[in-house]
């Protein structure tokens, strides 16, 4: 009986796609990396990379990054150490498949106690970007680029349509994988899942990983002028399975689909199945595949020889000959569309990096394409290599000194010829900004022109000459890029103050070629003082990003300078609630309370789906949108939210003290659920305009913490038994007993009111 073919990938393949060839350069290349990267801890001399400059180096959301510098970070508390960050790094890119199934497995044991949970892996799967998602953004920021804005409401449902269906993919993967194992799994068992099942977990984050890759293949070669020779004994110093590496056979599923596994290039595989079980005396090696990947230069690929996989190799066949036959049959015939090639990747890089650009004039950008030979050096074969020309460096005696200059993505490289043999140094991009500069210096009756870099927390100016206009401008065009510079006034424009915080201040805006009005929130870099406090900041741009829900205020764009944070919303005309219910006191009914509360609830839910717990929800915190004769509720200000599974728990003291749930107070184990009590307080207020304990603030926490909350029937805007029931449920002491969010948006009080 034939059986059902089954298509697998091979690990190796996936691998060979980042075109990572020589291990022992990668290791040096990291190297580099790490020491251009560190700080000098005074008090204890010692190097460290900080949290701050890792998660800038990565450049993917706060949350993830936070989850990977947790699983690198055991040493010390200031930061990685280089091994930590060389040899992590290493595995994840250039590891065999058992190293690095263990760098994914420990990024998802949150609390290192060697087990992963059902509901943390679920979360951290929600956070990884979504294709549909990306590719819609990317559509409405071309739009918005070209002066044509697209309607909000159809974006939000748009993108609001693909993260349900995601949601419920990962649902679907979650459930499969823990099937067996009473929603927890230590590193064997999901070794197991991830070879055996049809699992997708260990591929999602592999390829959000390999995607988001934060250098290169070209980026490792260029150091190759320095570390020219590779030893054999170095390579089993590096990993005893690097040079040596056992193919693993994974199984493709929907992931296939997404990430178009399909579509990486192999020769067609046609041996026989005997050929594929041979015993290890005789160990014989697969021949060598030409890998063909889709960049300009046509590189090829070797792939290095192989021994078979254990369930493969064993001198007994296996039970199901004819089921194995048919699966190394399906291993074939990929197409040579490699989605992770890295001309593929940079690509996509430097489409995101549009979001962060002035607008270009075509026109002038037509003008000024290279005019003399001097700035033809934009690499034609390597689509990485961003530019390399001639420039000056001014040496601490006041001369000027001729580099060879190359950038690639984000990592600067001197040499001394147009050789690229003789490499002087290197450094990389980031916590670097570009500064403009119009100094120019008279040296021998040449007129230089310059551009400078500056990366504020090391305290480090680099400045750059040239004597010719082009260089000077294409050089200042692609580092500009490569910081993700912008000059925020080529972009929108700036009216009255409409609000301030703790560390700058809201304006009222518009931009410059859609006319849509937004608030502009400015935030100045010289009042943060503390790497939580940046955390909080980045978290809360994250949140934003993440967030596509009709009840939740929408971030439209975001950037960073030298000196300050800027993040560009949509501007809600309204006011908040809190303004809403001044100028509405007595004349709410409670159908229209039913209908506001559904909404704030609906936009809870949406957050609570992905883990984020509000913790300061309150009506100065809600906006309220009028359109044409209803009232659209936004939920915002997200400086002190927190992204947290189920299982997990926070006692931090933070938040309103009129909407502080019991637990807060008291510092206990705390959860979404706050968020439930916080809701449970603004629909009292609604109904009664006054909050349901009252007090000084010692009286006040005694009476959060240990009294029953008393409705006042005169004071109440309805005497509806079904509201009153939905608002104890809300205000329960326990955590535990409260009501949940589903629960709440499913209460009769919603039906009475035809909402």
């Amino acid at each position: 009986m034939k059986t059902e073919k089954q298509e697998f990938v091979l690990f190796e393949l996936i691998q060979d796609s980042l075109c990572l060839k020589d291990p022992i350069l990668l290791k040096n290349y990291l190297k580099e990396i790490y020491n251009d990267l560190v700080n000098l801890i005074d008090n204890q001399n010692v190097k460290y990379m900080t949290k701050l400059a890792f998660n800038d180096y990565l450049k993917i959301s706060i949350y993830i990054a936070d989850k990977i510098y947790q699983s690198f970070n055991n040493v010390s508390s200031y930061g990685l150490t280089e091994e930590e960050f060389v040899d992590n790094m290493f595995k994840i890119y250039k590891g065999s498949f058992e190293e690095t199934i263990k760098i994914i497995f420990n990024i998802l044991d949150f609390d290192k106690d060697r087990l992963i949970q059902k509901d943390e892996v679920k979360l951290f799967l929600s956070h990884l970007p979504i294709n549909g998602e990306l590719e819609e953004e990317k559509k409405v920021e071309e739009k918005r680029l070209k002066g044509k804005n697209e309607k909000e409401d159809n974006i939000v449902e748009k993108i609001l349509k693909i993260q349900m269906k995601s949601l419920e993919e990962i649902d679907n993967i979650i459930n499969s994988s823990f099937n067996n194992f009473q929603d927890k799994m230590d590193l064997e068992q999901f070794t197991e899942v991830t070879i055996k099942k049809n699992s997708e977990i260990f591929l999602r984050i592999l390829f959000f990983l390999y995607d988001r890759m934060p250098f290169s293949f070209q980026n490792v070669e260029a150091m190759r002028a320095k570390y020219n020779q590779t030893k054999e004994e170095d390579f089993q110093k590096i990993s005893t399975n690097a040079s040596k590496r056992n193919s693993l056979v994974l199984p493709k599923g929907i992931i296939s689909e997404k990430f178009k596994i399909n579509e990486f290039s192999i020769n067609e595989i046609d041996k026989s199945f005997e050929d594929l079980t041979l015993n290890d005396k005789e160990n014989k090696k697969i021949n060598e595949e030409k890998v063909k990947t889709t960049n300009n230069n046509n590189f090829l690929l070797k792939k290095e020889s192989k021994s078979i996989s254990p369930e493969l190799k064993n001198n007994n066949k296996p039970k199901k000959e004819n089921e194995i036959k048919d699966t190394i049959k399906t291993i074939k015939n990929f197409q040579d569309k490699n989605k992770f090639n890295n001309s593929n990747i940079n690509e996509k890089k430097d489409n995101n990096l549009l979001t962060k650009l002035p607008t270009v004039n075509k026109k002038e950008d037509n003008k000024n394409e290279i005019k003399n030979e001097k700035s033809k050096a934009y690499i034609v074969n390597n689509k990485d290599i961003k530019y390399e020309n001639w420039v000056y460096k001014m040496t601490k005696k006041g001369n000027l000194r001729k580099f060879y200059l190359v950038l690639i993505n984000k990592d600067i490289y001197y040499y001394k010829s147009e050789t690229k043999k003789d490499i002087v140094g290197m450094h990389n991009l980031t916590g670097y900004y570009f500064l403009d500069t119009l100094e120019k210096i008279n040296i021998d009756g040449k007129t230089f022109l310059s551009f400078e870099i500056f990366n504020k927390n090391k305290f480090i100016s680099r400045k750059f000459y040239t004597d010719d206009l082009f260089i000077h401008k294409d050089f200042v065009y692609i580092i500009k890029k490569s910081t993700c510079y912008f000059n925020f006034t080529d972009l929108y424009e700036m009216y009255e103050e409409i609000g301030k915080g703790s560390f700058g201040v809201v304006y009222l805006g518009k931009h410059k070629k859609t006319k849509q009005q937004v608030a502009i929130k400015i935030l100045n870099k010289e009042r943060i003082k503390h790497l939580e406090e940046f955390e909080k900041i980045r978290l809360e741009i994250d949140i934003l990003k993440l967030c596509h829900h009709p009840n939740i205020l929408r971030i439209l764009d975001n950037f960073e300078d030298n000196d300050y944070i800027y993040i560009v919303t949509e501007f809600i005309e309204g006011g908040t609630l809190f303004k809403y219910l001044n100028e509405n006191k007595s004349k709410l009914k409670e159908k229209k309370i039913a209908e506001l509360t559904k909404q704030i609830a609906s936009g809870i839910k949406y957050l609570h789906q992905f883990g984020i717990c509000h913790r300061d929800l309150k009506p100065e915190n809600i906006s309220i949108k009028r359109q044409n004769d209803l009232e659209i509720i936004k939920i915002m200000d997200f400086g002190i939210s927190k992204i947290m599974a189920p299982s997990q728990i926070t006692k931090t003291y933070s938040g309103t003290l009129h909407y502080m749930a019991p637990e807060i107070i008291q510092k206990a184990p705390q959860n979404k659920e706050v968020d439930i009590w916080a809701l449970g307080v603004i629909l009292y207020v609604m109904l009664t305009d006054y909050y349901p304990f009252g007090g000084e603030d010692k009286k006040l926490k005694e009476k959060i913490v240990y009294e029953e909350v008393y409705f006042d029937r005169q004071t109440l805007v309805c005497n509806s038994k079904e509201v009153i029931d939905l608002i104890r449920l809300c205000l329960d002491k326990s955590r535990k007993e409260r009501i949940n969010i589903d629960n709440f948006l499913n209460h009769p009080w919603f039906k009475v009111n035809g909402c």
